[in-house]
């Protein structure tokens, strides 16, 4: 195993191991297979650490990918579960993809076929619960602008202009607060 720099090539943050705690990035020369898994799994356990998502996904999208066919393997079926959290999925599907393009990029072999397909199947039920996920979304705001719209008619036809606009604003207002909470 190459010697761990005591500063990240890529962002220059302090380095502690193999893998960058900042940007994710390789911060030492890796000589074989083992060292490539004992990679991927700081690799792994600096994702786990991580508490806001924000820094998870772009560390995800720009982490270290390993070179070792099986690592890279392992380091997919790692991201397969990601895409279930909805904070972290796109990041997740970015990795992953990375990993496909990765793997075809490889000498091809029965193990790379087969996980090529399995991760490209799991990419588009991704895709297709994202697009679910997104018309229910909508549905339900246009649902909830049809009910504001039908209450602010009914209550000026009702009870007068005077009296309705400020009850309509009310409801806009508590609607809004109750979707960004």
């Amino acid at each position: 195993m190459g010697q761990v720099e005591t500063k990240c090539g890529s962002c220059g943050a302090p380095v502690g191991g193999l893998i960058c705690g900042h940007c994710g990035n390789l911060a030492a020369r890796l000589d074989n297979a083992a060292d490539e898994n004992r990679a991927l799994d700081e690799y792994h356990k600096l994702l786990s650490k991580l508490k806001p998502e924000e820094q998870r996904s772009w560390l995800l999208e720009s982490g270290f990918l390993p070179d070792n066919r099986e690592i890279l393997i392992e380091a997919g079926i790692y991201c397969v579960p990601l895409l279930k959290k909805i904070t972290l999925y796109n990041a997740a599907a970015a990795r992953l993809e990375a990993i496909i393009l990765k793997l075809k990029l490889m000498p091809e072999s029965g193990q790379t076929r087969h996980a090529i397909a399995d991760f490209q199947a799991k990419i588009e039920q991704y895709k297709l619960d994202k697009r679910k996920d997104d018309v229910y979304g909508a549905g339900c705001l246009l649902l909830i602008s049809a009910a504001i719209v039908a209450f602010g008619w009914w209550l000026i036809s009702a009870a007068g202009l005077s009296v309705a606009v400020p009850l309509i604003v009310v409801v806009v207002v508590v609607v809004v607060y109750l979707l960004l909470k």
